[in-house]
């Protein structure tokens, strides 16, 4: 087996990420909230320098890295890009900084992995008045199960983008 690249760093795990954000809120003072937007933030940079226009597609759970999914979709959608968030958990599910970023989330509210509402008043339609799972199959241009999954497999890249850059920022505030 091959030693890993120099410039590779190792992601930490959920247990070692949840006691570098213990630190920095705890021992330096950084609210939890103020952690999520700057790692949010340096998302939607970087998927600006990746592509500059286009629709987008943030996939979110309900934990930490789904608010800072959440804080990249916001900004994305304000920088006027179109952006479908996919929640992997009902909306009432979400808590903390997590839940009130999605309260902040302005434009359509999430979807379902198949591409269906979590049941808002006035779902089963999107921004433009298409059904959910039409968005996914047309986002896509797909309905194909095997290129769905992975549709998701790449979505799931992206949360480990996140968590990457999380532990960025958690590690910048020392």
């Amino acid at each position: 087996m091959q030693p890993l690249p120099e410039w590779l760093v190792p992601l930490l795990d959920a247990d070692a990420m949840r006691a570098l954000d213990s630190w920095a809120i705890e021992q330096r003072g950084v609210p939890g909230i103020d952690l999520m937007e700057r790692a949010g933030a340096a998302v939607a940079r970087e998927v600006e320098r990746l592509d500059a226009d286009g629709e987008v597609t943030v996939v979110c759970g309900k934990g930490n890295n789904g608010g800072d999914g959440l804080v990249a979709a916001r900004l994305l959608r304000d920088a006027g890009r179109r952006v479908t968030v996919v929640c992997v958990a009902p909306p009432e599910d979400f808590s903390g900084d997590a839940a009130t970023n999605l309260q902040r989330l302005p434009g359509s509210p999430p979807v379902r992995l198949d591409g269906s509402p979590w049941g808002r008043a006035g779902a089963g339609r999107g921004e433009d008045g298409e059904a959910g799972g039409e968005i996914v199959a047309r986002k896509y241009e797909t309905t194909d199960p095997d290129q769905m999954v992975e549709a998701v497999r790449s979505a799931l890249e992206m949360a480990d983008l996140f968590a990457q850059l999380r532990t960025s920022v958690a590690a910048a505030a020392q």
